[in-house]
C-alpha cells in the first residue's frame, strides 16, 4: 500500500483517489502541504459518504490555511452536520469572498435551517454586500442572496 507521504511527492492529478484506502485519504485530506491533494482527498471521502469527512473537515476548519479548501470543507461539514457547520461559519465569518461564498451557498441550499439564525445570515449579508460583486466566483448567487436577505 502506498503511504500518504509517498503520494505527496506526486502531482495531484496523477493520484488515483478512488483506489486509495480510507485512512490514506484521510491523511491526505488533513495534511497542510498540498491544497489540491487535500481537496481531492476530501472530495473522495465525501463521495464515499465516509464518517471521516466530518472529522477531516473539522480539522481543516480548525486551522484554516487555504481558503478554497476551507470553503469546500465548510460546505461539506454543513451538509453532514448542520450544528457543527453553523458553529464553523460563526468562527470563520470575515471578508474572504471565497469563504463567504461557501456560507452563501449553505444558506441558499437550506434556508429553513437558518430561519432561527437570522443574526448569522445578517452578518453574512453585510459582509458580502461590503465586497465588490466581482470578488465572488458567482456574482449572480451573491446577488440572489442579497436580494433575499439584504445587506
Amino acid at each position: 500500500m502506498t503511504s500518504a507521504a509517498d503520494l505527496l511527492l506526486l502531482p495531484a492529478d496523477e493520484i488515483q483517489y478512488p483506489d486509495l484506502d480510507g485512512r490514506v485519504l484521510y491523511e491526505l485530506a488533513v495534511q497542510q502541504d498540498e491544497p489540491f491533494i487535500a481537496t481531492s482527498a476530501l472530495g473522495e471521502l465525501a463521495s464515499r459518504d465516509s464518517t471521516d469527512v466530518v472529522k477531516a473537515a473539522q480539522i481543516i476548519l480548525g486551522d484554516p490555511w487555504d481558503h478554497h479548501l476551507t470553503a469546500y470543507a465548510l460546505k461539506l461539514l454543513f451538509r453532514r452536520d448542520h450544528a457543527a457547520g453553523m458553529t464553523a461559519m460563526r468562527s470563520l465569518i470575515g471578508d474572504d469572498p471565497v469563504i463567504l461564498a461557501a456560507m452563501i451557498d449553505n444558506v441558499l441550499a437550506e434556508p429553513e435551517v437558518f430561519a432561527s439564525h437570522r443574526d448569522l445570515v445578517a452578518e453574512i449579508a453585510a459582509r458580502a454586500a461590503a465586497l465588490p460583486a466581482g470578488d465572488f466566483s458567482d456574482p449572480d448567487e451573491r446577488a440572489a442572496f442579497l436580494a433575499r436577505y439584504g445587506g
